[in-house]
């Protein structure tokens, strides 16, 4: 991603408590990162739920991390936050759809990484929304090269 954007392969810097200067190269390189990410030429709404997952499993390993003692309140805080804005992800089924439908992802990350029971909740609402808008071929739809075997037009496709 860093690549196709034109932004260095880098890693994200620690901020060092004792070195005054070490926030502001951790919020510089954020920064610089977060640019490959919005200049990603493909659509991101898949990267989603795997990233929020993510980031909650890294706090909840932070706050009970020795290291982080000092900040657990305000880990839990942020924790708290994020669990609420990826409860709002079920308010709509882009979010799995989007998962299932990459085909370099399909269904794998949620068999893997969710309960049963939540996969097929995702599994039945797609099917729910591909049965919305699905319909069934007939010969009044269907092109008259179907139906005969004939060629009767030559059609040139384009992608942009």
């Amino acid at each position: 991603m860093c690549r196709e954007s034109g932004v260095p392969v880098l890693q994200l810097l620690g901020w060092i408590r004792t070195r005054w200067a070490s926030m502001f190269t951790f919020l510089d390189r954020l920064i610089l990162l977060r640019l490959a990410v919005n200049r990603s030429r493909f659509p991101t709404v898949w990267r989603t739920l795997p990233l929020l997952e993510a980031m909650a499993e890294t706090w909840r390993n932070m706050a009970d991390t020795e290291r982080f003692a000092d900040m657990r309140e305000s880990i839990l805080a942020g924790l708290d936050n994020l669990e609420k804005w990826y409860g709002k992800t079920d308010d709509t089924d882009v979010y799995f759809i989007c998962l299932a439908l990459d085909p370099n992802i399909k269904t794998a990350y949620t068999q893997e990484s969710w309960d049963s029971e939540a996969h097929e909740e995702g599994l039945a609402k797609l099917e729910s929304v591909y049965d919305s808008y699905y319909v069934a071929p007939t010969t009044e739809n269907v092109p008259e090269v179907a139906q005969t075997g004939k060629c009767i037009a030559t059609v040139i496709f384009s992608f942009v």
